[in-house]
């Protein structure tokens, strides 16, 4: 089981990514907002497709899985993550919510830098943003990978992780070392994914072959 939860959390972290100076919101605006990867895939009406995937990903690992078995590891997965389950970026406003409506932080945020360090997310690029607003807490700085488009002939959806902190020592959120374990993405899709991009989302998830370094 431990095997299984730590695979479905490097997959997580695979998710999103791929740029340009002077870097302005408008590359994260998507009209009907983001929503949190695993809360979309854990909806109703894909079960036949957890099942499926479900036993290739279980035969992989020399596994009996069923497909709510798999879905609840992977929301084992989501409880670790560092938490915003809905976004919506508007200009340079972001706004995020919890799962049911609460609203975590609404502000205007400006890009301060883009990390392009090989070790930090395996050298994908990182763009923060920061917030002046002095009640924003522990979401003072937002930091982004840049949304990644993973498509077939049929059907396609969009992703990116994202980090959020109060510290202006950001780097430390990927330094093991110094914070006791690496931080969790908030990993976002498109909240009006289809569900053909929901469906597909999972086989390539759990049915494609993955390298795990």
């Amino acid at each position: 089981m431990k095997k299984v939860l730590c695979t479905i959390i490097t997959v997580v972290m695979l998710l999103g990514c791929a740029c340009a100076e002077n870097v302005t919101a408008e590359l994260w605006q998507h009209e009907a907002g983001w929503i949190s990867f695993s809360v979309a895939l854990a909806q109703e009406g894909l079960e036949e497709v957890w099942e499926e995937s479900a036993k290739v990903f279980g035969e992989n690992l020399g596994l009996n899985l069923t497909g709510a078995q798999l879905k609840v590891m992977m929301m084992q997965g989501y409880a670790l993550e560092n938490g915003v389950d809905d976004l919506l970026i508007e200009g340079n406003h972001f706004t995020g919510k919890t799962k049911d409506g609460a609203e975590l932080f609404g502000h205007e945020y400006s890009w301060v830098e883009t990390l392009e360090e090989a070790d930090i997310m395996g050298g994908k690029k990182i763009y923060v943003f920061k917030t002046e607003e002095a009640d924003a807490k522990e979401y003072t700085y937002l930091l982004m990978t840049e949304p990644l488009r993973t498509e077939n002939e049929n059907t396609a959806y969009v992703t990116f992780n994202m980090f959020h902190t109060q510290k202006d020592a950001y780097r430390d959120l990927f330094n093991a070392k110094k914070t006791g374990t690496a931080a969790m993405p908030c990993a976002m899709i498109e909240k009006d994914t289809g569900r053909d991009g929901l469906a597909y989302a999972i086989v390539q998830l759990y049915t494609s072959p993955i390298a795990l370094k």
